[in-house]
């Protein structure tokens, strides 16, 4: 089974785009503000990051379409100083 589709919606206000397709998920964020947004709310939605983790499914977050960190399966250095948890 491979995941396929997008997902756009806001976090405080500001937009975010969840792509699916067969490399994993990719969480973008336009702006450096809605990344941050993201840490904020890091807490909440680490029971669903840690069933993507189990589910083996890649996850990366795009940063203001400049730079990608991967988050799932192997964090970065970046992610892990973000969110401590995934390390």
């Amino acid at each position: 089974m491979i995941l396929a589709g997008r997902l756009t919606g806001t976090l405080d206000g500001r937009p975010v785009v969840i792509d699916a397709d067969a490399s994993g998920l990719e969480i973008s964020a336009p702006s450096l503000q809605t990344a941050w947004a993201m840490k904020r709310q890091a807490t909440a939605v680490m029971p669903l990051l840690d069933l993507v983790r189990r589910a083996g499914i890649p996850l990366r977050v795009k940063f203001a379409g400049l730079m990608s960190v991967q988050v799932l399966p192997r964090p970065s250095l970046v992610a892990r100083i973000f969110l401590p948890r995934l390390a």
